[in-house]
């Protein structure tokens, strides 16, 4: 079976996809596809809070939300960039994929109350992975790939930002900006 369907035989879905050059239109089409949709629901759902509690919250999350997937984005866009050297490659969609669980693990929030400060707390969470992965390459390797090293060093660098702007004045008149 190809790489998308693992043990599934989907019959059409092996065929499509059975050049690297599919797969990597498919996957870049849909990491495309979840940047629009990740903010157009970002988007949505800060006029709906707004609508229902007239705080300022909501603008916070709706600007953390535009730069989550922008980093994604970029981080998807370099694995397509680097699709023709592997160690690079996969590393970046690696990265892309732990600035993802940040705000998807804040979700959870609603479900685990007793979780502290759960926007800090989880983005955290998220971004610990980094070390793991950069573990990995330092025992295998014997060194951290610099792709681990450099996107992911501004990877987090980006989180702290997001982390310590977000009650900022600059953060509400941003969120402003975009809903307006």
């Amino acid at each position: 079976g190809s790489r998308i369907s693992g043990h599934c035989r989907c019959g059409i879905l092996d065929h499509v996809l059975s050049s690297a050059r599919a797969r990597h239109v498919f996957g870049a089409v849909l990491a495309a596809g979840i940047v629009v949709s990740g903010i157009s629901v970002g988007l949505y759902a800060t006029q709906r809070d707004l609508a229902a509690t007239g705080e300022d919250w909501p603008f916070v999350g709706l600007v953390n939300i535009f730069i989550e997937m922008a980093v994604f984005g970029l981080l998807v866009g370099a694995a397509v960039i680097a699709r023709r050297r592997p160690e690079h490659h996969k590393r970046y969609l690696v990265l892309a994929t732990i600035s993802a669980l940040g705000p998807a693990w804040f979700r959870f929030r609603h479900f685990l109350p007793f979780v502290p400060n759960p926007i800090v707390t989880f983005a955290l969470v998220a971004d610990s992975l980094l070390l793991v992965v950069a573990a990995r390459d330092w025992r295998m390797l014997g060194r951290v790939h610099p792709v681990y090293v450099w996107a992911g060093g501004a990877m987090a660098a980006v989180h702290l930002i997001e982390l310590v702007a977000a009650e900022s004045d600059i953060w509400l008149r941003l969120g402003r900006f975009i809903v307006e």
